[in-house]
């Protein structure tokens, strides 16, 4: 398939065949030292099949049919391989991940809607890169405690993050807190901004939750190719860093082809794909400081200027809808 059709081999994998190649070679070592392997599948083969199990979502079951081994091997294979995959990228990335070391059993993680379910916290940068992610809430948490008791959250509480310090907005002299882009299941604070909540708003402040809805929808989009638990995530993370910075490298976009992530004026094409990404409701008390609140009146009054705005903002809020008079 890597030489008679490409096309359907990234399809299989979710990488072209030159960058699947790349990290044969850098896990392959470490894949022949795994020496509970059945002989006859090869190092190309264990990845493969792992590639397309995380890709595509599908059974172990069907895996195994397609490679005429048992269940129980391509189990093995896979749980070998995400480790391996893990272990090789992460030391490559910037990615940081925190995973919460608790032996629990299945039912902490059986949420209110009566399925299986672990809360994953990840931030991205504008063009997709995993930067953090926090792996290993329980499905069941009550939502107040998720951000509260995550590693994310504490540290971030703590000032141990290293989140830069107060700069000037471009063009003013106005410092503005640095912030994580969210949405308004979680808290403010004063490295979070969250929208304006209720229905009765200002234009301005509508103007404000438009802007902030334009840069979240990143995390969403990176989010696109991510389905999993615990290792398995942990690989997917740093598989669509790896596949995005090698792409990126030499102009490919098959893996983020046109019109795939939204746009302006069109959702991505990922969205027909895949469920929507659910909303774990609140994630913690959203009692903010005079501080927080502050910082965000500060940044929307930003976009409403001359040097923040952008020409279509005011287009965008009042689409269908009598605009009003405001500063």
């Amino acid at each position: 398939m890597k030489v008679e059709d490409p096309n359907e081999f990234f399809k299989y994998t979710g990488m072209t065949v030159p960058i699947f190649n790349t990290l044969l070679e850098m896990v392959k070592p470490h894949i022949i030292a795994k020496h509970h392997f059945p002989d006859h599948v090869g190092p190309e083969e264990r990845l493969a099949l792992t590639l397309h199990y995380l890709s595509q979502g599908c059974s172990m079951q069907a895996i195994a049919w397609t490679y005429h081994l048992g269940h129980a091997t391509v189990h093995t294979i896979i749980k070998s391989v995400v480790e391996i995959i893990w272990n090789v990228l992460h030391e490559m990335g910037s990615t940081s991940i925190f995973k919460l070391q608790q032996k629990v059993e299945a039912c902490t993680y059986f949420n209110y809607k009566k399925s299986f379910s672990m809360v994953l916290l990840a931030t991205c940068s504008a063009d997709y890169f995993f930067t953090l992610v926090d792996i290993g809430a329980y499905g069941s948490e009550h939502d107040e405690g998720v951000f509260k008791n995550s590693v994310f959250g504490n540290l971030l509480d703590e000032n141990l993050m290293n989140v830069p310090q107060p700069d000037r907005l471009p063009g003013v002299e106005t410092r503005m807190p640095f912030v994580f882009v969210a949405d308004d299941a979680f808290p403010l604070k004063t490295y979070i901004t969250r929208p304006y909540p209720g229905r009765q708003l200002q234009p301005s402040e509508r103007i404000f939750n438009y802007r902030l809805s334009r840069a979240r929808r990143t995390i969403e989009n990176a989010s696109a190719d991510v389905n999993n638990v615990d290792n398995i995530i942990k690989a997917v993370v740093c598989l669509h860093n790896y596949v995005k910075t090698e792409s990126s490298a030499v102009g490919d976009t098959s893996y983020c082809p046109e019109g795939f992530v939204d746009t302006e004026d069109n959702p991505g094409s990922w969205r027909n794909d895949i469920e929507n990404l659910t909303s774990v409701g609140s994630l913690s008390s959203n009692r903010a400081s005079r501080l927080c609140y502050s910082s965000r009146d500060l940044l929307r009054n930003y976009f409403l200027s001359p040097l923040g705005q952008i020409p279509w903002q005011e287009q965008k809020i009042f689409a269908g809808v009598e605009p009003e008079i405001f500063e």
